[in-house]
């Protein structure tokens, strides 16, 4: 199983093979996003499309703050939870914008950037 994704706009692309211990579509898709968010710029604006409701949840509560006030007992529950963890860590570091839309579609997620942020 594995992860991909490709900015249109900067030509910037990720493929990554997922180990069979820790596979799934959920893991697949969190994986994508936090390299989304690795090679993003301080303070870009996110525009992701996912058919997956959990990625949709999880960066919600990471946009709204409520990610940072759980309970580590309900964090830890998710099998995906050291990824979430890097991936609010990378979105507060940097101080990203981050827009969620869920798609009714089977496949990976499609990004959209805001004009004019890479430079």
């Amino acid at each position: 199983m594995g992860a991909a994704w490709i900015n249109q706009e900067t030509g910037y692309t990720f493929r990554h093979n997922i180990q069979s211990g820790n596979a799934s579509s959920t893991n697949a898709k969190v994986n994508a996003v936090l390299s989304v968010f690795e090679v993003c710029p301080s303070g870009s604006k996110i525009h992701l499309f996912t058919n997956s409701q959990a990625v949709v949840f999880g960066l919600n509560a990471i946009a709204s703050g409520k990610y940072c006030d759980s309970p580590i007992s309900h964090i830890i529950k998710k099998p995906e939870w050291t990824s979430w963890e890097a991936i609010a860590l990378i979105f507060n570091l940097k101080k990203l914008k981050c827009e969620v839309t869920k798609i009714e579609a089977s496949g990976n997620f499609f990004i959209r950037r805001s004009p004019g942020i890479y430079s």
